[in-house]
């Protein structure tokens, strides 16, 4: 049976990751595709006629996928953060029954 700093450092490491998760789908919107909707508006300033209509709409199609990308992280960063919270729950829940059937320290049931 996992002790209790064990618990909670694996439910901290999982909250690590949650965090880096969060942080990469923000990067994504807030930095990744606001620049490059920016170079996407720019370009479509300056560059005209059929290719250039072809390169936005691929670009566009790209800023679609990105956002896609970036709600997958926070969906799956959502999952991870429950799954650990009902672990934890469930592995602190164990811990502490044990605790309960062993008395002095001795291992012994009651």
């Amino acid at each position: 049976m996992a002790r209790e700093s064990e618990i909670r450092f694996n439910y901290d490491k999982a909250l690590s990751q949650v965090g880096q998760l969060r942080a990469a789908a923000e990067h994504i919107r807030n930095v990744v595709m606001s620049e490059f909707s920016g170079y996407v508006d720019q370009t479509n300033t300056v560059w005209k006629g059929q290719s250039a209509d072809l390169f936005i709409t691929k670009c566009r199609k790209l800023l679609d996928e990105l956002r896609i990308a970036a709600d997958n992280y926070d969906k799956l960063a959502q999952l991870i953060s429950a799954n650990a919270k009902r672990t934890y729950d469930s592995e602190m829940t164990a811990l502490r029954i044990a605790q309960e059937r062993t008395f002095n320290g001795g291992g012994r049931m009651r």
